[in-house]
């Protein structure tokens, strides 16, 4: 309470609280009655804002936010003065970092395109320099709710299911409603194009045997604008053409679901979701679609839509409500 007889002004009207370090955590009871205490936000403040003597707002903005404020024009080779180079983009990351203060953070750089001829910051923010190196690999990169950092792969292969997302009556039900599932064709992208040092082209595009996606979809084309890339050699950056091809030129579904409070999920967590148990099999209720896969399409009455059962999901967004208790995820097949 931090208005009370002995603080009646409060954090609100604190103007030194502006940049302080704040750690939403919440306490919960698992099902072996023993409690756990999590954080669900760590970052800062950035507006305190007192409006009586019981209320107020606080305006913050997490450690992904703070890392826009930190600039890399100075980020570079103590020896030479000049910019790293040929340096491994795990060792780039690890000195954004490092000149942005942290000392919590996770890389994990797998692939063998992974050294920079020349990294040059300049006008550009910490969270820029990191957005730009995971590019060059098609990686994702980010802060969890302890304020951890990470610069990791999108792939997701070999990791398990660590999480049943279930409605089912009588049962472990966590699944408040699944909304907004779409085919994933706005997502779709078949055609990368990067160029080269010497400004030239280079493409990769679906193989030559149809139907292929530019059948499936059109012919979605994206160039890909970025300095570190160009530096490397064509077989290298048709490698990481490749690494996107791989993700964006087949449709994934993509929807929002609401959850049971589990303050637990981070991003980038492995969920299994099932939207109806038992599965529905009265067929003058449930028809499924013609060409579409089983567990996908349906006509449900007069309504066309998608059923989630069993789909395997990425966790791609989080946010809390802490008004009725839950969880709202936004999730992609994988």
């Amino acid at each position: 309470n931090q208005w009370n007889s002995t603080n009646p002004q409060g954090l609100f009207a604190c103007q030194q609280a502006r940049g302080s370090q704040i750690q939403i955590k919440t306490g919960y009871l698992l099902e072996d009655g023993t409690k756990e205490t999590l954080s669900v936000f760590t970052g800062y403040i950035n507006d305190p804002i007192r409006h009586s003597d019981t209320s107020g707002t606080l305006t913050c903005y997490d450690l992904w936010g703070r890392l826009e404020k930190i600039k890399l024009d100075d980020l570079k080779d103590p020896t030479t003065s000049t910019w790293y180079a040929n340096k491994q983009i795990d060792f780039l990351v690890k000195k954004i970092f490092a000149h942005a203060g942290w000392t919590r953070f996770e890389y994990n750089v797998e692939s063998a395109v992974t050294v920079i001829p020349t990294a040059d910051f300049s006008n550009m923010s910490a969270r820029d320099g990191l957005i730009k190196l995971a590019e060059v690999m098609n990686y994702e990169c980010g802060v969890d709710t302890y304020g951890k950092g990470f610069f990791r792969s999108r792939d997701v292969s070999g990791k398990n299911v660590i999480l049943e997302v279930r409605n089912k009556k009588g049962g472990n039900k966590n699944l408040v409603e699944c909304t907004d599932v779409g085919r994933g064709w706005d997502e779709v992208i078949n055609h990368f194009i990067s160029k080269n040092a010497s400004n030239v082209e280079i493409h990769k595009e679906p193989p030559t045997g149809r139907p292929n996606s530019y059948d499936r979809y059109g012919h979605i084309r994206k160039d890909i604008n970025n300095q570190f890339l160009k530096q490397l050699s064509d077989s290298n950056i048709q490698s990481v053409l490749t690494q996107y091809w791989d993700w964006y030129s087949e449709a994934k579904i993509r929807f929002d679901a609401t959850l049971t409070f589990l303050p637990q999920i981070e991003l980038g967590d492995i969920h299994r979701v099932t939207q109806i148990e038992p599965y529905p099999d009265d067929k003058n209720q449930l028809t499924w679609n013609v060409g579409e896969q089983w567990n996908r399409g349906y006509i449900w009455g007069s309504r066309e839509g998608f059923l989630v059962w069993k789909l395997v999901c990425k966790v791609m967004k989080i946010s809390i409500n802490f008004n009725n208790y839950t969880v709202r995820i936004e999730y992609r097949e994988v």
